[in-house]
């Protein structure tokens, strides 16, 4: 008889994981804390795939040309390269130029601020004489995401082969030598052999509290039809604005506005565990989610993008952070048959890359991590340098 693969988390990773397996003609059972319609709101409904823009070296080595989700992709929202990365920070326009010289084959460009004012009809005030454009590579794709997980839904719902637990809260594990034979929940404990935990910040509440990885709400807005440019987005610090093939537009909050400045260096994302923050924290501030949809229009006006006018009411979605924008993947202590993943969303949606995906699957039939994605095991000394002692972690407080 065929044992079933369990995978806890229903999220953009727990779902396409869950496909791959029985495209396989693998048993799936998979468990939700949440309902269908939960996590349809909480699931970003953009996101930049990219394959050949500045990806590491070791993220090049792991992913291959090819997508995961091939079946659903006449069904998805989406739209090809070039989109626009600002930035107001001449060091992140040399780390830009340096990527570029190693990487011949990409056609990505940067354009500093006199050549970006005239290239994209840019306000030369929004530099103040540093910075500039990085063009991405054309071949980079931006997806609405929440329209892929809503297809897998569709598909994992109607396959004989899964098995799906909603509204099933998990409180932790039986061990037995090193495996988990069962998982807790609030109604019964649920037989498991090999497991995917495919939790995010919830990753420390239930397996590992030292994992620092963060949850994001981010606002964004459907607005009325603007004039198609010359790119398939824009981003920057304070917004971004995304246009899909079905004339879909969608402006969001940057990313790097929703954290006070005198709590954090965003722009390398390295030092945030220094807000005390360990593992599933859930920030919230008081700037509510009109001020920063507000904010990202008049950062807009930049760029020749003005009177947006919205056609829905502003909506909010989830992602998770860490640290190095790097996910986490590795086998919890005593627990050699679960596999645990977190961290997915900033890392230029490696969950959606094929290769990836077999080389995590392997790694849960092996009982060992893949050497290609081993370096993203967390070791300890990874946070040594990242939680400060207790008595310096005060600045929550201020913004909890």
């Amino acid at each position: 008889m065929t044992k079933k693969f369990t995978i806890v988390g229903a999220g953009q990773f727990g779902t396409m994981i869950a496909y791959h397996l029985l495209k396989r003609g693998k048993k799936v059972k998979l468990i939700d804390a949440g309902s269908q319609l939960l996590r349809e709101n909480q699931q970003i409904p953009w996101g930049w795939y990219r394959k050949f823009s500045l990806q590491s070296e070791v993220k090049k080595n792991i992913m291959s040309q090819d997508f995961a989700f091939k079946d659903f992709i006449k069904k998805i929202n989406y739209n090809s390269g070039p989109m626009l990365i600002s930035t107001q920070n001449d060091n992140t326009i040399e780390a830009w130029k340096n990527w570029i010289s190693t990487n011949p084959e990409s056609d990505a460009k940067v354009f500093l601020p006199n050549e970006s004012s005239k290239r994209f009809n840019i306000d030369g005030e929004y530099f103040k004489n540093k910075g500039g454009i990085f063009q991405c590579d054309s071949r980079d794709v931006i997806f609405d995401f929440s329209m892929l997980n809503n297809n897998l839904w569709e598909f994992l719902k109607n396959h004989k082969d899964c098995e799906i637990i909603e509204d099933c809260n998990v409180k932790g594990l039986i061990k037995n030598n090193n495996k988990a034979t069962h998982i807790i929940t609030d109604d019964a404990n649920i037989p498991i052999d090999k497991t995917f935990f495919c939790i995010g910040n919830q990753t420390s509440k239930i397996l590992d509290s030292s994992l620092p990885v963060m949850e994001l709400t981010l606002p964004y807005v459907f607005c009325q039809q603007i004039p198609k440019q010359e790119y398939a987005g824009i981003w920057n610090k304070y917004s971004s604005l995304t246009f899909f093939n079905n004339s879909d537009v969608k402006l969001a909050c940057g990313t790097q506005s929703l954290f006070p400045y005198n709590s954090i260096k965003f722009n390398t994302l390295h030092h945030f565990a220094n807000m005390g923050i360990k593992g599933y924290s859930n920030l919230s501030f008081i700037r509510n989610k009109e001020y920063l949809i507000n904010e990202a229009k008049k950062e807009l006006e930049y760029f020749g993008v003005n009177n947006i006018k919205e056609k829905s009411e502003i909506k909010t979605c989830n992602l998770d952070v860490t640290p190095t924008l790097c996910p986490y993947v590795y086998f919890p202590n005593n627990a050699q048959n679960i596999l645990s993943l977190s961290g997915l969303s900033g890392s230029g949606s490696m969950a959606l890359d094929t290769n990836f995906i077999n080389l995590i699957i392997k790694s849960l039939d092996d009982g060992k991590l893949d050497n290609k994605i081993s370096c993203f095991q967390p070791t300890s000394s990874i946070y040594e340098n990242w939680f400060p002692p207790k008595e310096k972690q005060t600045a929550l407080s201020s913004i909890t």
